[in-house]
């Protein structure tokens, strides 16, 4: 048979005549608060944290005193790339504006100065005849005789493979060369022997050694081809390109530059190309 539980009497304390109360029991003593000291090592550990705190105030205010630093020592580099990149913007607007402004007044110049230097008009010479070779690269020994091309100095037919470079020549380049350098859209300017003393050589040279592409100056000389090998007679200068001839009395930059902003591929002074230059643009 199953124990039955037992009541829990409530307690009651026991009368005065049996004795004294029982003390009651004293309450536990209430822990001490964190950071008073009260746990053991509890204060070391706060002071370690604010140390720690100390020296991460310190590291980050002393790389920002870095970073401070740092950035005013690129300022004055920085400055310097802008007044450089200012200076070469400032420099090449300037050298270009002063370069038209100089292409224009000879282009305003160019019909009175034809005049005064006794230029013919810009002929149309016509292809080389037969027509057929009119473009045709040969060898040197190959080339035929400069007497039948159709204009002197020849505009066209039969020339060297390799074309003339552009620049300016104190003595005259192997006969078909510039020719060459025509037919990729060149501007040959010849002048006669003795021409160089002329008061407007020196501008002239000066002008393309500045403006070359695509232009070559040098003397018209090859004494073994009989009268073509000289300039027209009265003639001091001859101004070529791919089928067209202007000739002058008289060295003049003014018609020079008019020319070459008609027939030079690529022209000066922001001309229309007029000319009919078969490989215009080529190297040269």
């Amino acid at each position: 048979m199953a124990n039955k539980k037992r009541r829990k009497r409530p307690y009651q304390p026991p009368s005065q005549e049996g004795g004294p109360l029982p003390e009651a029991p004293e309450a536990p003593e209430a822990d001490a608060p964190v950071g008073t000291g009260g746990a053991p090592g509890g204060g070391a550990n706060v002071e370690r944290r604010q140390r720690k705190e100390e020296v991460r105030a310190q590291k980050e205010a002393a790389l920002k005193q870095l970073r401070r630093r740092e950035a005013l020592r690129r300022i004055p580099a920085v400055l310097v790339v802008i007044v450089v990149v200012a200076l070469g913007v400032f420099l090449l607007t300037s050298n270009r504006d002063t370069a038209n402004a100089e292409i224009d007044l000879l282009l305003s110049k160019a019909a009175a100065a034809a005049k005064t230097a006794g230029c013919t008009a810009v002929e149309d010479v016509g292809p080389y005849d037969p027509e057929s070779q009119d473009a045709l690269h040969s060898e040197a020994g190959a080339l035929p005789p400069v007497d039948s091309y159709p204009s002197v100095p020849a505009a066209s037919g039969p020339h060297l493979a390799i074309p003339e470079p552009a620049g300016v020549l104190s003595k005259p380049p192997a006969f078909g060369g510039p020719v060459h350098s025509l037919e990729h859209g060149g501007v040959i300017i010849w002048y006669a022997p003795g021409a160089e003393k002329s008061p407007a050589f020196a501008e002239i040279k000066d002008f393309v050694e500045r403006n070359q592409d695509h232009t070559l100056l040098a003397p018209y000389d090859y004494p073994d081809s009989g009268e073509a090998g000289s300039l027209p007679e009265g003639k001091q200068m001859a101004i070529v390109a791919w089928h067209r001839v202007q000739t002058c009395s008289d060295l003049s930059l003014p018609v020079i530059a008019k020319f070459m902003s008609q027939y030079r591929s690529p022209t000066i002074g922001g001309g229309d190309y007029i000319g009919i230059a078969p490989e215009q643009g080529g190297t040269m």
